[in-house]
């Protein structure tokens, strides 16, 4: 992995010299990370892991100033956001326009905090069937796998991105309609 981000970095910036100029806008993105662990080595995009789901979201040009948010960024955000770029807006869009909410003095405080409902295929090749589902929000992402059973990982602060801390592991047994309690 060490190697492959200045590989990846000199790709970019040869491209971005060559082909830009004055004016232009990059925006730079993916649909989702890719799962380097064993564990979640199934299919390309078929895995929930935390690799899985962080994708990479860059904007270059027009002003923007380079910010880390603090937030889930999700992909529904990314069309009003070009939208936004040039002037425009989508209707009853369900992201946001991420610029227009970023500004240094709001922070990120503009963005919603939601979590986010996750389904893939992990046995065949997404979209033959979904038997992976999740729900990730700022704190915690809670996994159900038909072949490795259900999972609750804590990411926020101190991130277990190898989820070798599987939280529900920890907990006493399930109560009568399914639901676990957490110590």
């Amino acid at each position: 992995m060490a190697k492959i981000l200045p590989f990846v970095d000199a790709h970019i910036k040869a491209f971005v010299e060559k082909f830009t100029k004055p004016g232009d806008v990059i925006i730079y993105t993916s649909d989702h990370g890719l799962s380097w662990d064993k564990k979640h080595d199934r299919h390309h995009g078929a895995s929930l892991s935390e690799s899985g789901l962080r994708m990479l979201f860059a904007i270059k040009g027009l002003g923007v100033t380079g910010t880390i948010p603090k937030k889930m960024v999700r992909n529904i955000d990314v069309g009003p956001t070009i939208a936004g770029l040039i002037g425009d807006k989508i209707p009853d869009a369900d992201g946001v326009d991420l610029l227009k909410k970023l500004t240094p003095k709001s922070l990120w405080k503009g963005i919603p905090d939601l979590g986010v409902v996750l389904e893939t295929g992990g046995r065949e090749r997404s979209p033959k069937r979904h038997d992976i589902f999740g729900y990730r929000d700022s704190q915690f992402k809670y996994v159900f796998d038909w072949d490795l059973g259900e999972s609750l990982y804590k990411v926020d602060g101190e991130r277990d991105l190898k989820e070798k801390l599987n939280l529900l592991r920890l907990a006493g047994p399930c109560l009568d309609d399914g639901m676990r309690v957490l110590e």
